[in-house]
């Protein structure tokens, strides 16, 4: 037998006239009796439609012949339980705040994690795996990106001395290891940002004039070149773009935002200019430096006297810092830090 679930009290409008009657409504079964003083019917329950939000002070009910009810939004929870569908977790979180707010750490301290070590890691496991074809194509775009945010110009070199230094330097790195056979020279003169060298993602090398007229060795130029090579051959600059781009590219493929997409992919080279690398990339790039020195019988002292050089011309920055401003250790340390590695 259908037992009748006590009334609820509240307001009901009608729909065609801007008034509002009182009313109560009774539950027996599958069905609701809308009750007023001048009216009453009976409905099916699947029929009608729930809107209520748990916290929320009224919630409504809507009748196939227009009436809607307004009463209290937990006693229509409550009392229409079993026909009201779920609000699920969200509801459920919503009339318990303390986990709530808990909750909502968790999440915060997770997408933390993740950006901190989840976005690094996937960076350079996609960096190991992109074709070099793709990277030759990304080096076109960032060579195109600074030529016209850079001011630079045709190197004062001439073309016999480039070719040789190219030729000289990739025989080089072929047999340190065939795989760096790609490595390639680009020769500029830029008086704004003075003396640097800088690796792009597919082992194009940008190199200024001033970085020869500062150096006093061909041994000295290697050294510095080899470092640079140290950050093509572990992927230093693909994973600083991907990690850098990412997030932009997930808030934006996240909003449906197509515009925001293009710009970002459009903005790929102002990003890798503006990058910085970690300490842990410079170490890294230093060991592959010292480990073609010392391969090539050139001793390490003629890296870090060309550092030395480099520190005094470029003021008192972080050591190693190219017009792009790479984060690196200070002189001192990193020299000892050089040296702590050819004791290997």
């Amino acid at each position: 037998m259908n037992t009748i679930t006590p009334s609820i009290e509240g307001k009901v409008y009608d729909g065609c006239v801007p008034e509002v009657h009182d009313c109560q409504i009774f539950v027996q079964g599958k069905t609701v009796t809308l009750y007023g003083d001048h009216f009453n019917g009976m409905y099916e329950m699947e029929f009608l439609e729930f809107s209520v939000l748990p916290g929320t002070e009224n919630g409504f009910i809507s009748f196939p012949d227009g009436y809607q009810f307004q009463g209290d939004s937990d006693e229509i929870s409550r009392k229409f339980a079993d026909f009201i569908p779920s609000s699920g977790l969200c509801g459920w979180l919503e009339k318990r705040l303390l986990l709530t707010v808990l909750v909502l750490i968790v999440i915060f301290l997770q997408l933390l994690m993740g950006y901190r070590f989840g976005i690094p890691f996937m960076a350079e496991l996609y960096a190991n795996h992109i074709p070099l074809t793709n990277q030759e194509i990304l080096d076109g775009q960032l060579l195109s990106g600074f030529e016209e945010t850079t001011a630079s110009k045709e190197s004062k070199l001439s073309n016999e001395l480039q070719s040789f230094l190219n030729s000289d330097f990739q025989q080089l790195m072929y047999e340190y290891s065939p795989s760096l056979e790609s490595i390639k020279l680009h020769f500029r003169r830029n008086d704004l940002w003075g003396e640097y060298a800088i690796a792009l993602p597919g082992g194009n090398i940008l190199v200024s004039d001033q970085l020869f007229e500062i150096s006093k060795s061909r041994e000295e130029i290697i050294a510095i070149l080899a470092h640079e090579v140290g950050h093509v051959h572990h992927h230093h600059g693909l994973r600083n773009l991907l990690q850098s781009s990412s997030m932009a590219l997930f808030m934006a493929i996240l909003t449906g935002d197509a515009a925001t997409v293009g710009a970002t992919v459009s903005d790929l080279p102002l990003i890798f200019l503006e990058m910085r690398y970690s300490n842990k990339y410079e170490e890294e790039a230093d060991r592959f430096a010292i480990d073609v020195l010392q391969q090539n019988g050139i001793p390490v002292s003629v890296f870090t006297d060309i550092l030395q050089r480099l520190y005094g011309n470029m003021g008192q920055r972080d050591m190693g810092e190219n017009s792009f401003g790479s984060t690196k250790s200070t002189l001192m340390e990193r020299i000892e830090k050089i040296h702590s590695y050819e004791r290997l």
